[in-house]
């Protein structure tokens, strides 16, 4: 892994929303244990006020879930919230946050709208508990596309807690998540077999390199490279500042692309060439985007 890639990233709540994002690393991981989690957060009975025949009841608000005894620990904090969201239990995990969390979330169906703006986590291992923080290797759902961005493969998570009602609550404000790419310089022969297959007129086998929503650049790329010979040179990956006007990447992945996307440049000898974008996806290199160079 590259560590000078990797990115620093809050997990946000603004707004309204829960954004955990970031990129990608790899890790050894387990599933946590769901049998930690605490299931006492059931809607509690209400009784209505006798009232007459014919009569009107209203209620002032809706009745949320009992958010349940906080954890008697840091960890037992996150691991209460890690285990629900795994789950694909949202009364549990919202239960976990601290107060000033819920503030900014506002109620249980704010917070179950909210699903796929956080990370889907299918499996995490508890790497330290510190002063006020549990640090988390957490395995993630990856994806690449162009409503979501990235979604890294795996990430580090630094989850911050608070004493709350005589225990633990998890402060997601406060927390962060920090995300390793793949080694960039797995893009680069990436970047070359698609290149191949390209040339050979191999459109499927090209296709098996990129991601998959539509080839972002220079408009049936692929096809005109079907058959062209010669040499090329291909150069080391590098940013997206690479490439000269990276807009159509931009305003297809949005500005977090200049975090995460490598760029390749193929050069005939006898002069043009390609530049080839790709992102990451779990720990491995897909195509993104192809510009022609003349």
């Amino acid at each position: 892994m590259d560590n000078d890639r990797s990115t620093r990233v809050r997990l946000l709540v603004a707004g309204g929303a829960i954004v955990l994002a970031g990129s990608i690393t790899a890790f050894a991981l387990t599933r946590g244990d769901a049998n930690g989690i605490d299931q006492s957060g059931t809607a509690p009975l209400v009784t209505l006020p006798d009232v007459g025949a014919g009569s009107t009841v209203g209620l002032d608000k809706p009745v949320e879930p009992d958010r349940g005894s906080p954890a008697a620990t840091p960890q037992e904090a996150v691991e209460r919230y890690l285990d629900a969201e795994i789950a694909g239990d949202p009364a549990i995990s919202y239960g976990t946050l601290s107060v000033d969390d819920l503030e900014s979330v506002g109620d249980l169906a704010d917070w179950e709208a909210m699903d796929d703006a956080r990370l889907p986590i299918v499996g995490y291992r508890i790497v330290e508990q510190r002063d006020g923080t549990v640090l988390v290797t957490a395995e993630v759902t990856p994806s690449v596309n162009e409503d979501d961005g990235v979604v890294p493969g795996s990430v580090v998570l630094d989850i911050a807690t608070v004493a709350e009602d005589g225990g633990y609550r998890v402060s997601l404000a406060d927390s962060v998540v920090e995300a390793v790419l793949p080694d960039r310089a797995e893009a680069r022969p990436v970047a070359i077999s698609w290149l191949e297959a390209a040339r050979a007129c191999e459109a499927d086998r090209a296709d098996g390199f990129e991601y998959d929503g539509t080839l972002l650049g220079t408009l049936g790329l692929v096809e005109s490279l079907c058959g062209v010979r010669g040499t090329f040179s291909a150069a080391e990956a590098g940013s997206l500042d690479l490439l000269g006007d990276p807009s159509a990447v931009l305003n297809a992945f949005g500005e977090d692309a200049t975090d995460w996307a490598e760029v390749v440049e193929l050069r005939w000898l006898d002069g043009g060439g390609v530049q080839v974008v790709l992102a990451p996806l779990g720990e491995r290199w897909v195509v993104v985007g192809g510009f022609a160079v003349t």
